[in-house]
């Protein structure tokens, strides 16, 4: 069995089937996405309680976990998902039932038992998966780092209990790469024991940015035509902006070679790596710039060099550098997107 279809071409059936953040912004599927949901499905598949992913920050881990818990399409088995941020709790049972129960959508109770704790949390897991008709909770953790050893053995004493009821935990661990000085260090701090390791972590993978041209095309079209630009607007976000260009042959996703290379230019010249990844969170903040403030210019027909060279300007992609470093503020340009102020600053 293999995981849900990726959405393509929701535009020409007549209907989007977009997924939104809490915000009400489209989430675009990535291939790294593709990637993570068709490892979790394999992962159940194989019986496992759980699965890990790390990235940088800015990658797109977050709208993973929106993506798992607003649709229901990507998978094919049933199940109840729910997104929690983690935090440390050392070796606290109770700080992590309260954790859980408040993520649940309940209100903690204070001077209860350990096992009356436990009881109210399996009881609203159970509840929530009748009124579902499943018996499968996905719960997705995001900022897993933030997590202690001890806090791992909370998660299976809650696999241990809905097991004995016949139903069961799925956890996606979401850790953010940890770097200093250029070197990356470990992932995260964790030391987990076999047993956990072997219910939670088998299947322990990267979650990837935005790394090639081809990935970049991709992301385009979908934003093109694939990403509603809000709950019931019925078109993208360029398709609104510029409709006249879309009944011809114009489309912001070829120009992904030339995008794809500027881009490169600019960061190899800002000391960055050639073959590095793009953060999602640049490259979603050029698609909407070119949309907004490119292709609505008066008489546009089509995007120039210096069109380009705007937009990977105003993505601040070139600041982009997930290595912990001493802050160095930027410098007041005037204009952040023109590139000749920039390159005047460089050389003060």
């Amino acid at each position: 069995m293999t995981a849900g279809r990726k959405k393509r071409s929701t535009r020409a059936l007549g209907a989007f089937q977009t997924v939104f953040t809490r915000k009400g912004e489209p989430i675009i599927e990535t291939s790294s996405m593709e990637d993570a949901l068709n490892r979790i499905v394999v992962a159940i598949e194989k019986g496992y309680r759980g699965i890990g992913f790390h990235s940088q920050s800015r990658f797109g881990k977050t709208f993973l976990s929106w993506y798992i818990c607003k649709s229901l399409d990507w998978c094919a088995y049933t199940y109840v998902a729910v997104c929690a941020i983690a935090r440390s709790f050392g070796y606290a049972e109770s700080m992590f039932m309260n954790w859980i129960i408040t993520d649940l959508g309940q209100r903690p109770i204070a001077r209860q038992s350990a096992q009356n704790r436990l009881d109210r949390v399996i009881n609203a897991i159970e509840m929530m998966l009748k009124n579902a008709d499943t018996d499968r909770l996905l719960l997705v953790v995001d900022d897993a780092h933030l997590l202690e050893t001890a806090a791992l053995q909370h998660f299976a004493t809650l696999d241990n209990e809905l097991e004995k009821r016949g139903k069961s935990i799925f956890v996606v661990f979401l850790f953010q790469d940890r770097h200093t000085s250029n070197k990356q260090e470990e992932i995260n701090k964790l030391y987990a024991p076999p047993q956990i390791r072997g219910r939670f972590f088998t299947q322990f993978h990267q979650f990837h940015g935005i790394r090639s041209r081809s990935d970049l095309k991709d992301f385009l079209q979908q934003f093109e035509d694939d990403a509603e630009m809000r709950p019931g607007a019925g078109e993208t976000l360029p398709r609104s902006l510029a409709p006249h260009l879309y009944d011809g042959p114009f489309r912001i996703a070829e120009f992904s070679d030339k995008l794809w290379d500027c881009g490169v230019q600019q960061r190899v010249a800002a000391g960055r790596g050639e073959f590095d990844e793009w953060p999602l969170q640049a490259v979603s903040v050029m698609a909407r710039y070119i949309a907004r403030q490119i292709i609505t210019k008066p008489g546009f027909t089509e995007m120039t060099d210096d069109d380009i060279r705007l937009a990977i300007g105003y993505s601040d992609l070139v600041e982009y550098d997930s290595a912990c470093a001493e802050l160095k503020f930027t410098p007041d340009r005037g204009n952040a997107a023109d590139p000749e102020g920039v390159q005047e600053d460089e050389d003060v």
